[in-house]
């Protein structure tokens, strides 16, 4: 089948949905809005963006003119499915336009922060959910608040695409050390701030503890500040973007793994350091539950720098048995299998092509 698939990002995880249905021997085409995909390997229609003229015009008149041209981009394309990755304010447009069967990527804030998004795309999402062929969420959080949008629970997928459970292999247990490490994004929602205030008040307990953080962001240059203000700049390494295998080299020896958002998908990072074995720390929020099990991590409901100090040293008393490792390992194993949830994605999209629901064993 031909395939439209729709995104505003640059992201590995539309890539590794892409390459998917790619892999499932399909005709894939992106369409999208960002510069940064020009390297990805099929066919690609880069959208213009709006130049200095355009962005003066009233909102409603830009709306319309993109809704043109994406309606002219899918009717020269033929395509016999969109699927749209991330329902970003274009990403509803185009769902909105495109004539066939569509199906439907929420990624987590473009469902659960839904005051993001400007107040036209917030009209339109419950018909463009209503009218989908297909609908994929990762929590039931999420698929909760698909259905509240007037979504069809049969047509309705619910998983994350999962874990390179080759990469990310299992480093044992227990753990004695005291590294803890964070692969959320130095931005003001993964409240990384707060962890480095945390950091300081446990290293008064461990002062042996270092704090990895992996990844890149807006607020690098002022957490590197914190770091130094409060006197534990040298034990925090400000990592950057690596690579997958750096990352699962971390995940295998540390001893924690924390994440504080105050709102959250199914955060694939958190499934990658359980599989490796780190013990997760995480804000008490209602996705993390669908994965960790009671006395397999550390749930904070107080996220301030007390809170999280505490709830990283229970993390480590964890670490220092062998308990929790084996089960977080297998409910990654069991939900979370990337060589499995891939070609389950595929298949989903194959029977929105077909106007079918899907199979009740790929929802």
């Amino acid at each position: 089948m031909r395939v439209a698939v729709f995104s505003a990002s640059a992201s590995l995880h539309m890539r590794q949905f892409m390459r998917a249905l790619a892999d499932a021997g399909h005709d894939v085409t992106l369409v999208t809005t960002h510069s940064g995909n020009r390297d990805i390997g099929v066919p690609l229609i880069e959208m213009r963006r709006p130049g200095p003229l355009e962005r003066r015009l009233p909102e409603a008149l830009r709306v319309r003119i993109v809704a043109a041209r994406l309606r002219g981009v899918f009717r020269r394309g033929h395509f016999d499915l969109l699927n749209v990755q991330q329902m970003t304010s274009v990403g509803i447009l185009a769902a909105s336009v495109f004539d066939g069967p569509t199906m439907l990527n929420f990624w987590g804030s473009d469902l659960l922060l839904p005051d993001l998004t400007p107040a036209w795309a917030r009209a339109l999402l419950p018909k463009v959910v209503r009218s989908a062929q297909a609908v994929q969420v990762c929590s039931r959080q999420m698929r909760d608040a698909a259905v509240a949008l007037g979504g069809e629970p049969e047509r309705l997928v619910c998983f994350q695409y999962g874990v390179d459970l080759d990469m990310f292999r299992f480093g044992g247990a227990p753990r004695t050390g005291h590294t803890i490490v964070s692969t959320r994004l130095l931005k003001p929602l993964y409240r990384i701030d707060v962890l480095i205030r945390a950091f300081a008040l446990v290293r008064e307990r461990f002062p042996d503890a270092t704090l990895k953080l992996f990844g890149g962001g807006e607020s690098r240059d002022d957490l590197v500040k914190l770091a130094d203000d409060l006197g534990v700049g040298d034990a925090v390494e400000f990592l950057g973007h690596v690579t997958p295998e750096r990352i699962a080299a971390a995940v295998a020896e540390a001893a924690v793994w924390v994440s504080l958002p105050p709102s959250d998908a199914s955060a694939l990072s958190m499934q990658e350091a359980m599989a490796a074995g780190a013990v997760p720390v995480v804000a008490d929020i209602p996705t993390p539950h669908d994965w960790v099990r009671e006395g397999c991590g550390v749930f904070v409901s107080d996220v301030t720098p007390e809170g999280v100090a505490a709830g990283i040293a229970e993390g480590v008393r964890l670490a220092e048995s062998a308990d929790y490792a084996g089960p977080n390992r297998a409910v990654v194993e069991a939900q979370g299998d990337r060589t499995k949830n891939l070609p389950r994605f595929a298949r989903v999209a194959e029977a929105a092509a077909d106007r079918r629901a899907a199979d009740p064993a790929d929802r």
